[in-house]
């Protein structure tokens, strides 16, 4: 939900013409998921602005400390993207990690702060095993360094590919790019963003649009029989539109990550669509970005690639709830409704473990002149902290850690407010 508001601030910012609040918020937008970040919307507004307002953001400590603004800001032409993120030398571990120590490494390289979700990571890269103590086995080190490298990697090919491609919707982050691969549109590459599926060749900058997500009906694998090779993995993609033909992709080895992926974001749209929360469908495409680098990671290990998919079925969130729960909970409002508050209000998404909310306060927020404050929603955690949200935005405004017991009431003097 974070980084949904983070988005509409700063298009209302720059729509006002408060362009270096509008950048600002970007910025915090980037360093909450770099892939989430509107780079060409950043683009557009750096080239825009003038030259006071240039050197008056020049000036900003948010400018100078990310490299993100230094690409952005050469000249359009000539403009790529360039993979010069830097970390702590603490941020890769050099011996086994256990879940907490894997946490504090994984949100530090940005690849996710939602406790859930690193922990499905950290349960996959351990192949869910146990010690012969019958402890949880920790995170080896070169296990950790290949899985970033890919990450990096493929964050840097995208990168690439969206630099060079203007069709796209300002809004659309490009998630994955495939190989060169044999299509039915010919020879060439597959995009995936998390609005749609494109065909795009290098040579010629032709681009076609494959499908939205959205009307995708079912996504499934087959072997592409040809003249050279009479077993080449593939996906036959069906539309829900009427008269449109299945699309079919050779992907070869990469045939099942693909599959994994695609499922994963579209899954995610379908849900987000339902509930009426793009959070979901940005949820669904980190998932699909950490199942896609655990997947490539273990492509040429000794380990069975039965297993490593197992494995990788857990990261895939949203693939498991379509097919599995959420087709109960649409028809109970009442799991409905817990369904959505928490994914759209998670105060233990900072955190190694879930706490429980021991009680909630909703303070009325008031427009009467210049100094009105908006409404405020104040969680206390079972884990002795207390989180105050700002209801207009749903971001969290201050978390309070230093409470010296649990809060399980609050007394509120309505004279007072």
């Amino acid at each position: 939900m974070q980084a949904t508001c983070l988005y509409m601030k700063a298009l209302l910012q720059i729509a006002n013409g408060n362009t270096i609040e509008g950048l600002e918020t970007l910025n915090e937008l980037h360093v909450t998921g770099s892939k989430l970040c509107p780079l060409t919307l950043a683009q557009k507004v750096l080239e825009s602005i003038s030259d006071k307002e240039r050197q008056k953001l020049e000036k900003m400590d948010f400018f100078k400390h990310n490299s993100m603004w230094r690409n952005l800001g050469t000249d359009s032409k000539t403009f790529q993207y360039s993979n010069t993120s830097t970390v702590s030398i603490d941020s890769v571990p050099k011996r086994p990690v256990d879940l907490e120590a894997f946490a504090k490494h994984v949100e530090q390289l940005d690849i996710a702060v939602d406790s859930e979700v690193i922990s499905r990571l950290f349960h996959a890269l351990t192949f869910n095993k146990e010690t012969d103590d019958g402890e949880q086995m920790k995170v080896m080190p070169d296990v950790f360094k290949r899985f970033y490298d890919v990450w990096n990697k493929q964050e840097s090919d995208c990168q690439q590919v969206s630099a060079c491609i203007d069709k796209l919707d300002w809004n659309e982050c490009l998630l994955k790019v495939s190989a060169l691969v044999k299509t039915d549109y010919g020879m060439g590459h597959i995009g995936l963003t998390q609005k749609r599926l494109f065909y795009f060749e290098d040579t010629t900058g032709e681009y076609r649009e494959i499908i939205q997500l959205r009307d995708i009906d079912n996504v499934e694998k087959f072997n592409w029989l040809s003249v050279f090779s009479p077993r080449n993995p593939a996906l036959r993609i069906y539309s829900k539109v009427k008269g449109a033909k299945p699309f079919r992709v050779a992907l070869k080895r990469d045939c099942d990550i693909w599959s994994a992926v695609i499922k994963e974001v579209w899954s995610g749209r379908l849900i987000s669509v339902q509930e009426k929360d793009i959070h979901l469908l940005q949820q669904a495409a980190r998932n699909a970005l950490i199942a896609d680098a655990f997947l490539t990671s273990f492509q040429d290990s000794k380990l069975s690639w039965t297993e490593v998919m197992a494995a990788a079925t857990n990261l895939c969130y949203f693939t498991n709830l379509m097919h599995g729960a959420f087709e109960v909970i649409l028809s109970m409002d009442d799991i409905s409704s817990s369904f959505t508050l928490a994914h759209r209000i998670n105060p233990s998404a900072t955190e190694s473990e879930r706490a429980t909310v021991e009680a909630l306060l909703y303070i009325a927020g008031s427009a009467a002149n210049e100094d009105s404050q908006s409404s405020k929603l104040w969680v206390s955690l079972g884990s002795n902290k207390v989180v105050v949200y700002d209801v207009a935005t749903w971001l969290c405004e201050s978390r309070l850690i230093s409470v010296e017991s649990r809060v399980v009431m609050y007394f509120v003097d309505y004279e007072l407010i």
